[in-house]
């Protein structure tokens, strides 16, 4: 198999069908800008974050690592993690069509749905739940600061 990008190029009977999207389309060549720096950013930007304090907080604190084993297990945690996005990554960036096009290939049209759904769901879990962890101090401390006379107001 050939590593090299390629474009896709679309007939006219894929274009007029019901099933194209305009936003679905494969995306050209001159409009794949990113690079490894800029994948590799996303990665840090995703790796770097709330949860991943607090992990290292538990797993020195309740499980008796020290800070190198903490950090060295959620690297290779992140790596572990970074093989199935990878993988997952590489027909689009390949070929310039999105996840849900993937998808088709092996649900179906009407199939691929579910997982699209479950691939949306979860990070909106993971949005709705890193607020909470990070209100969850200020919860706690307020009656404090409060009787210490001290607000919280920005």
């Amino acid at each position: 198999m050939s590593s090299e990008i390629s474009e896709v190029t679309l007939s006219k009977s894929v274009t007029e069908s019901d099933y194209f999207n305009e936003d679905l389309a494969p995306t050209k060549l001159s409009e794949r800008t990113w690079g490894t720096g800029n994948i590799a950013a996303l990665w840090v930007g995703m790796a770097v974050c709330v949860p991943t304090y607090t992990l290292g907080g538990v797993l020195t604190t309740y499980f008796g690592l020290s800070v190198i084993e903490a950090l060295f297990t959620i690297l290779l945690a992140n790596i572990v993690v970074l093989i199935p996005l990878t993988l997952n990554a590489f027909p689009g960036t390949k070929f310039g069509i999105p996840f849900p096009v993937v998808l088709r290939s092996s649900f179906g049209i009407v199939g691929s749905n579910i997982p699209c759904l479950i691939r949306g769901l979860s990070p909106a879990a993971g949005l709705a739940f890193k607020p909470c962890l990070v209100a969850w101090p200020y919860i706690c401390f307020y009656p404090l600061f409060q009787m210490a006379g001290h607000s919280l107001a920005v």
